[in-house]
């Protein structure tokens, strides 16, 4: 199955359509109860597409007559969520970018996260990988200004996927893997099938197949119990792969008799009919079945043709190619030597043979027909040296576009991750800087108050009460404390009531610990010993040992 591996590192990354699949339904902008369309049309997916495409189009018609924006905005992303299930990623594409000329749109940038996200997800399935990049940073960049910790994970997930297209496979793991962390600890499901199934494609693409194969079983699994049938279908499709790249026909027929049980969805889709006939096809040449790929391959190309995806039809178009070569000539060979014996059976059924000498005929017939074998022969050769030599230029020449395409995209996608990293940057030096200078006066008047009123010894201090005793309000006074102090109120608070604490277990050693706890502020001896202890890195006791076993003067006790 090495003959293969070429066409695969750019055709696996298709399989990467899970985001798109499980992610839409998670990011949806909350739907009003009260919207009757909207919610039919969002019941619908992911299983009725049409349905769905059906109530938002009626949605569509109430918002243009109405002109309510939001509900122009609703209606065109419902209808990009029901293109893209239906397999139109063009249609799908145009309903998003209606979205983005809404006003609703610019005031919520959840919303616009969302639309970037699966703008980019429909750019990816195309190949249209600059498009994607462009897409992806403005989601990124709305995800950045909400702070939304889940869709920056999710963004993880597509760079991910977009790494593996690009065949830096290290990368790639590094996104999924890391967002696969974050979703487990949110106990996530769905997330964490969409990296897993990722993750097998990475590791197909590595020869890793025993990693691959746990990842797309956890995935196949969480599909099964969700009735993500399209998924299903696709995870189903990597473990072929994977199984023919190893040399199991066997295990590979196996994985594709499964997806002739789901055969109703396949066949309505051009794309998922198309895949499962060239992975068919691929099969039949596993299987020196030259001829039945061929057919096989033809039909999957002119499916994979309607479907506008690239990649499968280059697939195609290779396994065709390889598929002649095997088999080149021989049908004309064979036609040659059946009318060559039809001739001289006739010969020797004409009056005129009876003239010639049986043997003498004969020979001349056996050295006819060996001349002709080998004439035959050095032409088939010939003809197979040309082909072969005319492929191997087209692979090469095809490899080489590829790689150039793909180097000049990866040099775009750094550049625009560069300039987005500078400009995250300066954002932040700018508002470190005013928050800064905003809260500096603040900040001395904080720190004046607790240490004149010695605010940190009532144990129920709050920020509220700071805030009180110097006439400010919660909000700058938190911020302030969080810009120069680098800490929370509490830790704060705290780093007085630990040197309070400190000063009495040198000077006033007489006191209990109890004691010394009431009075830096602490509401119990235990609270008093853990923050000393994290504070210190040493218990309360130890310090005064330690103190009265320095021979420095002790400085002078407050009064």
């Amino acid at each position: 199955m090495h003959k293969l591996k070429k066409a695969l590192t750019v055709a696996l990354g298709l399989f990467i359509m899970l985001p798109a699949v499980f992610g839409l339904e998670a990011r949806l902008a909350p739907f009003s109860h009260r919207d009757t369309l909207a919610a039919r049309a969002l019941r619908a997916l992911p299983d009725q597409p049409d349905s769905c495409a059906a109530y938002a189009n009626e949605l569509l018609r109430l918002a243009l007559n109405s002109g309510t924006d939001s509900l122009l905005f609703k209606a065109n992303q419902l209808l990009g969520y029901a293109y893209y299930y239906k397999g139109d990623y063009n249609k799908s594409i145009f309903y998003y970018q209606q979205t983005l000329g809404t006003t609703y749109i610019q005031n919520h940038p959840r919303a616009a996260a969302s639309v970037y996200n699966n703008l980019g997800i429909n750019y990816e399935i195309l190949d249209e990988y600059d498009q994607a990049i462009d897409a992806y940073l403005q989601s990124l960049l709305a995800e950045e200004k909400i702070g939304n910790t889940d869709g920056k994970y999710m963004s993880w997930i597509n760079l991910g996927a977009l790494y593996q297209k690009i065949l830096d496979t290290e990368e790639a793991k590094r996104y999924e893997l890391g967002a696969l962390r974050y979703f487990e600890s949110q106990n996530d499901s769905l997330h964490v099938a969409l990296c897993h199934q990722n993750l097998g494609v990475i590791y197909i693409q590595e020869g890793q197949h025993d990693s691959a194969m746990i990842y797309n079983q956890l995935a196949l699994d969480y599909c099964l119990q969700s009735g993500y049938t399209r998924d299903y279908i696709q995870i189903l499709f990597n473990s072929v792969v994977s199984h023919l790249q190893q040399g199991n026909p066997d295990l590979a027929r196996f994985y594709l008799n499964k997806v002739k049980q789901v055969k109703a969805d396949v066949e309505q889709d051009s794309f998922l009919h198309g895949t499962y006939l060239l992975y068919q096809g691929r099969l039949f040449m596993e299987l020196g079945e030259s001829l039945q790929a061929r057919k096989t391959l033809s039909k999957a190309l002119s499916l994979l043709r309607q479907s506008g995806i690239k990649n499968y039809q280059l697939e195609a178009l290779d396994n065709l190619l390889k598929s002649y070569v095997p088999a080149s000539l021989l049908p004309e060979y064979k036609r040659y030597m059946e009318e060559f014996r039809s001739i001289r059976s006739d010969i020797f059924s004409q009056e005129v043979a009876s003239n010639l000498s049986k043997a003498k005929v004969e020979f001349d017939v056996a050295i006819l027909e060996k001349n002709l074998e080998l004439e035959q022969t050095k032409t088939e050769l010939h003809q197979k040296l040309i082909q072969g030599l005319l492929i191997i230029l087209t692979l090469i020449t095809l490899a080489a576009i590829i790689i150039y395409l793909l180097w000049q995209k990866q040099r775009r996608q750094n550049r625009a991750l560069f300039q987005l990293n500078q400009n995250l940057t300066e954002k932040w030096k700018i508002s470190n800087l005013q928050a800064y200078q905003k809260h500096s006066h603040l900040f001395q008047d904080v720190h004046e108050t607790m240490e004149r009123e010695q605010l940190y010894a009532n144990p129920d201090l709050t920020i509220e009460m700071l805030a009180k005793a110097i006439g400010s309000n919660q909000r700058y006074v938190s911020e302030c404390i969080n810009t120069h102090h680098g800490s929370n109120f509490f830790q704060f608070v705290n780093t007085y009531r630990i040197e309070h604490a400190k000063h009495l277990l040198l000077h006033q050693p007489e006191l209990t610990m109890d004691a010394i706890a009431e009075s830096s502020g602490f509401s119990s001896r235990s609270t008093f010993y853990r923050a000393f202890k994290k504070m210190t890195g040493m218990s309360p006791g130890s310090y005064a040992e330690q103190g009265k076993q320095d021979n420095r003067p002790l400085p002078p006790a407050k009064n």
